[in-house]
């Protein structure tokens, strides 16, 4: 149907934590997300948005999908009226290739991320420089976070109180295996932190 009427958004209501049978043979809710026809939110407590999105957290990774999903996410919090946006770079352990055994590499190695965040903030700031939301991009706030891609976001996310997380679609259907051995988006759709929207690029 959605591919038919041509759907930009469908709006679902979603358990905030998948129980380990549901984990494994999936909620409806989760089974469209691993499998996307268009834009997903995944609505977990309806009546807190009453009071609208006053904090909304962007996935900033650094993927085609990105700037798309930062557009959109923007767009749908000028029209929330959200008081904070923090876009979240997450970068792999690995990127930082000094391996700390003394002062003089854990120097290094901390250089190394300082370097790594720098490039990450100047990558954003472009995406969000083509963007159209001028009002917005004073109240932008970036954070870079070394951890596990997906894990990292959703831990964000919960810590800061988020009332939506932004990410993108993924690349493949996820299946039945991919619940196994989590990753990206299957950290968020076991355990999510928030309301939850996933951008399908149209």
């Amino acid at each position: 149907m959605c591919y038919q009427k041509k759907v930009d958004l469908l709006v679902l209501g979603a358990i905030q934590n998948e129980a380990m049978l549901r984990y494994y043979i999936g909620s409806v809710a989760r089974k469209i997300s691993r499998r996307p026809p268009c834009s997903l939110l995944l609505v977990t407590k309806p009546n807190k948005n009453e009071s609208g999105l006053n904090s909304i957290v962007i996935s900033g990774i650094d993927h085609p999908k990105t700037s798309n999903t930062i557009d959109m996410a923007l767009n749908f919090s000028k029209n929330f009226n959200s008081n904070e946006v923090v876009i979240v770079e997450e970068v792999r352990p690995s990127k930082v290739k000094t391996r700390i055994e003394d002062d003089l590499t854990l120097e290094k190695a901390f250089e190394e991320r300082e370097n790594l965040k720098k490039k990450e903030d100047k990558r954003i700031n472009q995406i969000i420089e083509l963007t159209k939301n001028d009002s917005l991009k004073s109240n932008i706030q970036l954070k870079c976070i070394f951890g596990k891609v997906g894990y990292s976001i959703g831990h964000f996310a919960e810590i800061k109180n988020a009332d939506l997380l932004v990410m993108n679609s993924p690349d493949k259907k996820l299946g039945f295996l991919d619940r196994f051995f989590p990753h990206d988006l299957e950290y968020i759709l076991s355990d999510m932190p928030c309301d939850l929207m996933i951008v399908h690029p149209n």
